[in-house]
């Protein structure tokens, strides 16, 4: 049995994929019970800022404090630019790139 505050919570990454699909461009898919199906949460439409990305949502309740702090950090550096934060961990390859997601559709919408 499901309880409210569960519901709450799965109502909550619903809508950040219904948001994300719409600032993108992109349609969020539902599998309805099936959660075996390996797919991304928003499908890419032909044309839109969704067509660039494969895209996984993920909701909680609280950030780690390196990204919440690094992000605070980085906009008060310079609040008339777009905070990025780079993240790598010790034997990575590559590195890990976080702002928010209007910024980043405002960078691409221009």
């Amino acid at each position: 049995m499901i309880t409210i505050r569960e519901t709450k919570t799965i109502s909550n990454w619903k809508r950040l994929e219904r948001e994300v699909a719409r600032k993108l461009g992109g349609k969020r898919i539902t599998r309805g019970a099936d959660f075996g199906v390996s797919a991304g949460d928003v499908e890419s439409i032909p044309g839109t800022l969704s067509d660039l990305f494969s895209i996984e949502c993920k909701y909680r309740t609280n950030f780690p404090v390196l990204v919440r702090d690094g992000l605070k950090q980085a906009k008060e550096y310079d609040g008339n630019r777009i905070p990025l934060l780079v993240l790598k961990e010790k034997g990575m390859n590559g590195e890990i790139v976080c702002l928010k997601l209007d910024d980043l559709v405002e960078l691409l919408d221009d």
